[in-house]
């Protein structure tokens, strides 16, 4: 499903309206009936645009943590204080990352911080891409150069591999979106979007990239954009999945709704073009 958190800045004029802070997650996002509400911890609260999702890490068992970003101070700042000395209070998102028991249940939550601004002077870095190896859980943090941080306990990021692919021919500037899922034989199957802007909309188009599941964990192969023909602007990745050779991708549409979309994983992978 999607997540959404709703704010003063979401409001659409062709989107259903939405609760201010709520977050649910739903098979369907343009069906009322199938959103299941979450209470949005209240040091995550914010007035301004705020995307929670679903994150996959070492050790957490069948319970999935939720990675939120959002680009407006906690209406409670008292609980939830970022260290002034670490380079994320330069950054123009806080990153949280929200503990669960069970699907509906919301037990912990501890701030994602790093010591230097992961792309300099760009400061606008989220949507950080988890993943487990070994005993310990990583995260994509930028397309290119290619690069992996590591997650402690303690919410603090550190800096592990960047590697520049020379060989991607991505057309224009590329950033993170959904996954990664592990695509046995084949490596870490992540999705990103392109950026700008067409006709004064916000333009946003999806692909879809392969990395090595071993240090340095470098590019493999990526897609050029691909549109499944929701919208000719917005077509954002949020959450996707493997189940029996089927990728299920949870997409936003148009910043107003977002689809489940059922299709063969081996689509996908045929359009990888290797960057070796």
């Amino acid at each position: 499903g999607r997540f959404h958190q709703s704010c003063n800045m979401c409001g659409y004029k062709m989107c259903p309206p939405h609760p201010k802070n709520s977050i649910a997650y739903a098979w369907n996002a343009s069906d009322k009936g199938s959103f299941v509400p979450l209470e949005v911890p209240i040091g995550v609260r914010s007035e301004n645009i705020g995307e929670p999702k679903w994150i996959h890490m070492r050790g957490h068992g069948h319970h999935p943590s939720i990675l939120c970003y959002t680009n407006g101070n906690p209406t409670d700042q008292s609980k939830f204080a970022f260290d002034p000395k670490m380079a994320s209070t330069k950054s123009s998102y806080n990153n949280y990352v929200i503990d669960t028991v069970d699907s509906l249940t919301i037990t912990n939550v501890k701030l994602v911080q790093y010591a230097k601004l992961i792309d300099p002077p760009n400061k606008t870095a989220k949507n950080f891409l988890y993943f487990p190896h070994g005993n310990e859980t990583y995260m994509v943090t930028l397309v290119e150069p290619h690069t992996i941080y590591k997650w402690n306990d303690d919410g603090i990021i550190t800096f592990q591999y960047s590697t520049p692919c020379s060989k991607c021919s991505y057309g224009g500037p590329r950033y993170l979106s959904a996954g990664p899922v592990y695509v046995p034989g084949r490596g870490w199957l992540a999705s990103g979007h392109s950026g700008g802007t067409r006709g004064g909309r916000n333009y946003r188009m999806s692909y879809f990239y392969v990395f090595r599941d071993s240090p340095p964990f470098d590019v493999l192969c990526h897609t050029a954009e691909i549109s499944f023909g929701y919208s000719k602007f917005v077509e954002y990745l949020v959450y996707m999945d493997i189940i029996d050779d089927y990728l299920y991708i949870s997409m936003g549409v148009s910043d107003c709704y977002s689809v489940l979309i059922k299709l063969p994983l081996k689509n996908i992978l045929a359009r990888c073009k290797s960057t070796g």
